[in-house]
């Protein structure tokens, strides 16, 4: 009987420094049916360091649901993030894209090097090219916040929006749109 290959888990090798983090890297390819990421060390402070996206979310259950591939090892994350990845993946443009997320990028069993990462996160944010905001796919806040945009950008540039209402609808629909996408707990984070 053949000896089954069981693929090594992912650890975090130790930061260089104070300055250094790690980027992700998500493939556009699946690894064995799973998500695929290249994850890297950089010094933030220099050139060297790739523009990048920093991701807010909300862990949500922080109970590790779903293998994906880090450096060709398996790694284990919880739904939301999960959910995150398989989304920017499926867009297959993730080849030129660095992201910085905690879970990934912050080695949770290194409890000194978490704390000194947490202390920098507002650097970290800062010193992104972009920083996204992950609400997750509920439908729900999917379409108000649509239709939120739809609103939004048809105000004051003389195009009509897709959803066209009077004025006094058009700021009903405001309250209940904030009303359900505040509902969110990423808006508790604050």
């Amino acid at each position: 009987m053949g000896k089954i290959d069981t693929p090594q888990e992912f650890r975090h090798s130790e930061l260089r420094s104070e300055t250094s983090i790690r980027l992700i890297r998500i493939h556009a390819e699946l690894f064995r049916g799973d998500i695929s990421c290249t994850l890297r060390h950089y010094e933030s402070d220099t050139q060297t360091c790739p523009d990048y996206t920093a991701l807010s979310y909300v862990w949500g259950d922080s109970t590790p649901t779903h293998t994906i591939y880090i450096n060709g090892l398996v790694y284990r994350v919880h739904q939301s993030l999960w959910e995150f990845l398989s989304h920017v993946q499926s867009k297959k443009e993730t080849e030129r894209t660095w992201f910085w997320t905690d879970l990934l990028c912050i080695d949770q069993a290194h409890h000194s090097e978490k704390n000194e990462q947490i202390s920098r996160m507002g650097d970290i944010y800062a010193q992104a090219a972009l920083v996204t905001s992950w609400l997750g796919n509920r439908d729900k806040t999917v379409e108000a916040l649509r239709i939120l945009v739809d609103i939004s950008e048809g105000i004051g540039t003389g195009c009509e929006p897709k959803y066209a209402w009077r004025s006094s609808e058009s700021e009903q629909i405001h309250r209940a749109c904030d009303q359900l996408a505040f509902q969110e707990p990423y808006w508790e984070r604050v």
